[in-house]
């Protein structure tokens, strides 16, 4: 899910560069709005890197806990901004919170 359009059209490149056409789709769709209407456990791996000042991160972690849409969610964001979950790896200045669905 990406929403900007020249962010879709690296993502396509890439790809087909990679060859995994067949394997891959990608929305153009704002990913709170996608993630609202998915079902519990209707993907295996999520992974996620929102905007660090939108606050999208929180909102996908809150909506994650009452829908888990997926049995594991990768989180990045600031590491002075913690997420609680159950793994979290900084890198720099940078986090990355593991969440398992229950």
């Amino acid at each position: 899910m990406e929403i900007h359009r020249l962010a879709v059209s690296s993502l396509k490149v890439n790809i087909t560069l990679l060859k995994v056409d067949d394997r891959t789709v990608v929305h153009r769709v704002d990913a709170l709005k996608f993630a609202e209407q998915l079902h519990p456990g209707q993907y295996d791996v999520a992974f996620a890197d929102p905007p660090y000042a939108s606050g999208h991160a929180a909102r996908l972690v809150a909506l994650f806990r009452v829908n888990p849409f997926a049995r594991i969610i990768s989180i990045e964001h600031p590491a002075d901004q913690p997420i609680p979950g159950d793994d979290t790896r900084r890198y720099g200045d940078t986090a990355v919170t593991f969440i398992y669905a229950p």
